[in-house]
């Protein structure tokens, strides 16, 4: 279960399969503390895009496995299910074909 206001990641489970502490993973990515990787796994902040890469090619997987359930909801949200797609009454289609001729011209 996601708490509010925390970002669902599998950062600690991809650590924990490599072998690595959090201390590992801070010294590889330059820092001096292992307190913003704390943040990270528990969801309280996210790592920006330069440390996402290190972070998927430390745990030689994708950026997707990583914050797999945030990608999975946005994506459900741009993209619903073919069940939930609205089909257009042919009155619809012949406004939109009528929309479309217009700013064509």
């Amino acid at each position: 279960m996601v708490k509010k206001g925390r970002v669902p990641n599998r950062l600690k489970k991809y650590r924990c399969i490599k072998g690595y502490t959090q201390t590992h993973v801070a010294k590889i990515l330059g820092m001096k503390q292992s307190n913003l990787i704390s943040e990270w796994e528990k969801g309280f902040t996210a790592p920006g895009l330069a440390n996402l890469l290190k972070l998927s090619c430390i745990y030689q997987t994708l950026i997707e496995e990583l914050y797999f359930d945030q990608w999975q909801m946005h994506r459900n949200k741009l993209y619903p299910p073919k069940d939930q797609v609205r089909i257009i009454n042919k009155a619809e289609e012949r406004n939109f074909e009528k929309h479309k001729r217009k700013r064509t011209r």
